[in-house]
């Protein structure tokens, strides 16, 4: 949908939990989307990173989720903003976003998923090379829609919600395919712009313009979801059986007693 007012930003149910779910998996967190309020003049790009924060923020407030990057396509061939005007590799059913992410954060493709609610997110997915699952909530109507669209797009499974499809990709994913999980600065990303930073943080940076991760073509930046102290690794637990014992004083044998 075209939503450039993150005062209006909601997540949908089991949204932040199913982030956290999936980061509890080993899974990083990508948001791949089309932008097409910008190419009509709806909303600015300043717009949608503030939007994307809020998504952020709101995930992180509800599961203490975070989204590792957002990439977003503001390109659209039937643009009223002449700028916009124009077919581009990452607006989907194409997969510009999903392979540009891959590259960015070094991806194993064969063992992600993309979990969308269009069949364009569908088709965007399989042309990755990643497994689809289709979101059933929109109801036929937006399937139907999505058709002319990616007529030949088939996910590999449907869930009728968020935590439904996590079930899944827990169910099917290979034992050695999760890394460990890890917080990063979520930043946004528009087609041509510098690659988002992937410096390991547990707290974005406070001043959007300092953020190495959201350099666009435009300047802007996300802006931190939260706002929190800086994190202090707590020491690892010790084994009682781990410690070494004190070494044992030994006594030195007296000298023998020399003659008068």
């Amino acid at each position: 949908c075209d939503l450039g007012d993150p005062e209006k930003c909601v997540l949908i149910q089991g949204a932040a939990s199913a982030i956290a779910s999936l980061r509890g998996l080993g899974y990083r967190i990508v948001v791949v989307t089309n932008q097409g309020g910008v190419a009509r003049g709806l909303y600015t790009e300043t717009d949608v990173d503030k939007v994307h924060a809020r998504v952020n923020e709101l995930c992180h407030h509800n599961a203490g989720a975070t989204i590792d990057r957002f990439y977003y396509c503001p390109y659209h061939p039937d643009a009223t903003v002449e700028q916009y005007k124009q077919e581009h590799p990452w607006r989907k059913p194409q997969p510009g976003m999903l392979l540009q992410a891959s590259r960015d954060m070094k991806l194993d493709l064969g063992n992600s998923w993309l979990i969308g609610d269009q069949l364009r997110d569908v088709a965007a997915g399989t042309a990755a090379g990643v497994r689809t699952i289709l979101l059933t909530h929109a109801g036929d109507n937006a399937l139907d829609d999505g058709k002319d669209k990616a007529p030949n797009a088939k996910p590999d499974f449907y869930a009728k919600s968020l935590i439904e499809a996590v079930r899944i990709i827990a169910q099917q994913r290979k034992p050695d395919a999760a890394d460990s999980p890890t917080l990063r600065i979520a930043s946004s990303r528009r087609p041509d712009g510098p690659a988002p930073s992937t410096s390991t943080s547990t707290q974005p940076p406070r001043d959007p313009k300092a953020s190495a991760g959201s350099a666009t073509t435009t300047a802007t930046a996300v802006r931190p979801a939260t706002e929190r102290k800086p994190f202090t690794p707590m020491a690892a637990p010790v084994r009682r059986d781990a410690v070494p014992a004190p070494a044992q004083q030994v006594a030195e044998p007296a000298p023998p007693p020399q003659p008068e």
